[in-house]
């Protein structure tokens, strides 16, 4: 888990409905951006993540995080 030491939680993230949730390399590179994310093993079959995180951090702000990526691709897909 690389340098980081203290509390990490793990946590499972259903990616269903967000459009990069099937791309591996691009769900990826999302999830380690956001604060507090350490790690992440995304599955683009079942469109979901196993996440370490910080204990430090908030998960709400992560949760509320993909709510709005889901939000945003829903109405984008009701405006098509």
């Amino acid at each position: 888990m690389g340098r980081h030491q203290g509390p990490t939680c793990r946590v499972v993230l259903d990616l269903c409905g967000v459009d990069w949730g099937g791309d591996r390399e691009q769900a990826t590179a999302k999830l380690l951006a956001r604060p507090g994310v350490l790690e992440v093993e995304v599955d683009p079959d079942k469109r979901r993540a196993v996440i370490i995180h910080d204990a430090h951090y908030e998960l709400p702000a992560l949760w509320n995080w993909l709510v709005e990526c889901k939000t945003s691709h829903e109405q984008e897909r009701g405006n098509a």
